[in-house]
């Protein structure tokens, strides 16, 4: 089971190249990191990026960017669903990773490992893609 973290694009430091810690971080409120099960999103909408801009159009700004999370982090980790208030089945809260290694995991994935729509599908994110 995959799953997917929602990135906004003012999470990028242009003068380091990379995300800042706030792309991938456990959410204040206790309740984890935000997720979507990417299976789920396929079978709930036509496309992941469909699902994303349906469900998510105030969280990831434009141009829409994720990440697969590699599964060696989400397998160490307690996963629970819970209906996003968008309405969106497959949102899951991931609890169990500290911000200093979810900061970690963020900071060193390379551009091209992160996805951006366009088009109704999606490519891998390049610097181009990120507004200033």
């Amino acid at each position: 089971m995959g799953f997917l973290r929602l990135i906004h694009h003012i999470h990028f430091d242009h003068d380091t190249g990379k995300f800042k810690s706030l792309a991938f971080k456990n959410s204040g409120d206790g309740s984890g990191i935000s997720l979507v099960e990417k299976e789920c999103a396929i079978n709930a909408s036509p496309t992941i990026c469909g699902h994303i801009h349906r469900y998510y159009p105030n969280v990831v700004g434009e141009p829409a960017i994720f990440w697969h999370v590699p599964e060696g982090i989400t397998s160490t980790c307690k996963l629970e669903q819970k209906t996003s208030s968008t309405g969106d089945i497959c949102h899951h809260n991931m609890k169990g990773l500290s911000d200093p290694d979810a900061r970690r995991a963020i900071k060193d994935v390379p551009l091209n490992e992160m996805m951006v729509c366009e088009n109704g599908t999606y490519r891998p994110l390049t610097l181009s893609d990120i507004p200033k």
